[in-house]
């Protein structure tokens, strides 16, 4: 099988941080969610995909050609949304897409301008000039006119009201419906992820926690409370938890020895795992 995005034991020191050994392989026709605390390695990662970083080792391939080796197709592969602007903020939308136009073989004005008409973005406006929702919007009517196969976005709904947020929502899922590309998307909004994401990677601390189907993540794990005896009870199957004064809560793997210990189970959210698979010590206590 070709895979839109592969990262192979990737790795990126920079000065007081780095990404250690992140591997994983995004399929055509999926999204894949990327969550993580401030300062778990988001976009450093999304950096080093992109090329903006070079990688200490590893590999990343786009649509099969080698980011090294291939650079300029695999760089014609992707369509980005960054919460750092990377445009010329001097120049207006419509200048900057003829500047940038010509690293895209198939990039179409055309439909650059009706997407900047779709998403109430003035092409003639310095983008200095512009809030940074619309130019959120703006680099997505970029990235969506040149038939891109990987969209690779940080934070995208950054910015953006919720109206507009649930629209992206709405484009990300049509963007792959083609069954031929696929969407890398970092979040704090865990919202998003419940909404569209088809695969979840963790990060903490530059290290890849888990990544998996988020169908497989909501099958595997539960969140229990009870007492901290009873939660005790569910040991080795614990893999964080939170003490209150009233109870404790756990994730636990859903397993059959958490049954019949008089604890009360309920399905997580994406909110718990982001919180107990980015804790340290993947524990937490929390006094009311």
């Amino acid at each position: 099988m070709e895979y839109i995005l592969e990262v192979e034991n990737v790795n990126k020191k920079l000065d007081t941080f780095s990404l250690e050994n992140i591997d994983f392989k995004l399929e055509p026709g999926f999204i894949m969610g990327l969550i993580g605390r401030n300062g778990s390695g988001k976009t450093t990662l999304i950096n080093t995909i992109l090329g903006l970083y070079q990688k200490t080792t590893g590999n990343v391939r786009i649509c099969g050609h080698d980011l090294c080796r291939d650079e300029s197709r695999a760089k014609g592969e992707l369509g980005f949304v960054l919460d750092e602007n990377p445009f010329l903020e001097d120049f207006s939308s419509l200048d900057n897409a003829r500047i940038y136009s010509s690293y895209y073989k198939n990039f179409n004005m055309d439909m650059f301008t009706r997407y900047c008409s779709r998403f109430d973005v003035d092409p003639k406006r310095k983008l200095k000039k512009l809030s940074k929702g619309t130019i959120i919007k703006f680099q997505l009517a970029f990235a969506l006119s040149h038939d891109a196969k990987l969209f690779v976005m940080d934070e995208p709904a950054s910015g953006l009201d919720p109206v507009f947020r649930r629209e992206l929502m709405e484009i990300m899922y049509d963007a792959i419906l083609s069954g031929d590309k696929s969407i890398l998307f970092s979040t704090h909004l865990t919202e998003e992820i419940d909404m569209v994401a088809d695969y979840v990677t963790i990060l903490h601390e530059g290290k890849q926690v888990i990544t998996t189907s988020k169908e497989e993540l909501f099958e595997s794990y539960r969140v229990v409370k009870g007492s901290e005896e009873k939660i005790q009870l569910l040991q080795p199957s614990v893999i964080g938890k939170k003490v209150t004064p009233y109870y404790v809560e756990a994730l636990v793997k859903n397993e059959e020895s958490i049954l019949n210990k008089g604890c009360q189970i309920e399905i997580p959210t994406i909110a718990d795992f982001m919180f107990y698979f980015s804790t340290d010590k993947r524990e937490e206590f929390t006094y009311v």
